[in-house]
């Protein structure tokens, strides 16, 4: 009995030492994975991201910042560079946000880790969606 409390507590302080070290851990706009490589107009999911592309001469650069300055826990290092956290653990994520001619690309990555449950899909469509940006601009 002595043993399996002993190894629970061990697996409790080795769960609440990663959980620090992820949310405590700065990020920075050069933090996770980069600006992706431009594409075409469409959409990109990744293991851990998404990348979307859209037609932008009509967007709204405003409309779009203020959807994603809207979401809670967003931190803006400027030049379109994001970061977001998860509530309970904070994760963190990178967004890129830039435009090429008249094309807007928006990436969203995690940090740490491999799986992102399609959350970073979900945050950029909303962001899109709210600055009434879609695929068939």
């Amino acid at each position: 009995m002595k043993t399996l409390i002993i190894i629970v507590g061990v697996l409790a302080a080795l769960v609440l030492l990663a959980m620090a070290y992820v949310r405590f851990t700065p990020v920075g706009p050069t933090s996770g994975v980069g600006r992706p490589a431009p594409q075409p107009v469409g959409d990109y999911p990744s293991e851990g991201g998404f990348y979307a592309v859209r037609p932008g001469a009509q967007f709204d650069q405003g409309a779009l910042e203020a959807a994603i300055l809207a979401e809670p826990r967003v931190t803006d290092f400027g030049d379109g560079v994001y970061a977001t956290r998860t509530a309970v653990w904070a994760f963190p994520d990178i967004v890129h946000v830039w435009q090429e001619g008249d094309t807007l690309h928006v990436s969203s990555h995690l940090v740490y880790g491999r799986r992102d449950f399609a959350m970073n899909r979900k945050r950029v469509e909303s962001w899109l969606d709210a600055a009434r940006i879609d695929s068939d601009a």
